[in-house]
């Protein structure tokens, strides 16, 4: 169900079907790599609700009301809605699931293959530049309050990783300034 929404209708082209994908396989490396002992299916059901109803005011009741009608059990459904709702920036998270859920996430913002996608979706005039620049300014915000402080040590060294390659990329396309920042084309 989640799949079709996001294929249907997604919040916007950072938060689309393969958003979620990834987000998904990089919460099983973290789990894999770091040899936590979880209910994965939970997790995965979160990664792929994580931001379906993004920015919806009532987003906690639509997910629960989407969550019943597949026949999910109360308390598994208010699980899942906490794993959700402490993946977003500046969120505590208090269990293991809601830890690997928000790396993996953050790990996203420096994803190469997700900038690359809404550069190209722009060049072919699908989207604006505005809405291809939209998160550049929170990009720069937050990526220095991320370095490190992830909250296992793969995702670090992944997030570290992928900050090395995006920045690569950003300074091969003239979109890196000498402070290290990613340059929009919108104030």
């Amino acid at each position: 169900m989640a799949k079709s929404k996001l294929r249907g209708s997604p919040y916007d082209i950072y938060h689309n079907l393969e958003h979620h994908i990834q987000v998904w396989e990089r919460c099983k490396y973290i789990i894999k790599t770091e040899n936590l002992k979880l209910d994965n299916s939970t997790l995965k059901i979160a990664s792929f609700w994580h931001d379906v109803f993004k920015g919806r005011e009532n987003e906690e009741e639509l997910l629960n009301q989407s969550m019943k009608s597949v026949g999910l059990n109360n308390e598994r459904i208010l699980k899942i809605i906490k794993i959700i709702s402490e993946h977003s920036f500046g969120k505590d998270q208090t269990i293991v699931e809601s830890k690997i859920l928000f790396d993996a996430d953050k790990i996203e913002n420096v994803s190469n293959a997700r900038w690359e996608y809404a550069f190209d979706a722009q060049a072919r005039k699908e989207i604006s530049i505005s809405q291809r620049d939209k998160y550049i300014k929170e990009w720069n915000r937050r990526i220095p309050l991320l370095i490190g402080k992830l909250h296992f040590e793969t995702s670090n060294k992944l997030f570290c990783d992928n900050l090395t390659r995006i920045r690569n990329w950003l300074k091969s396309i003239n979109k890196l300034n000498e402070k290290g920042e990613f340059i929009s084309e919108i104030n």
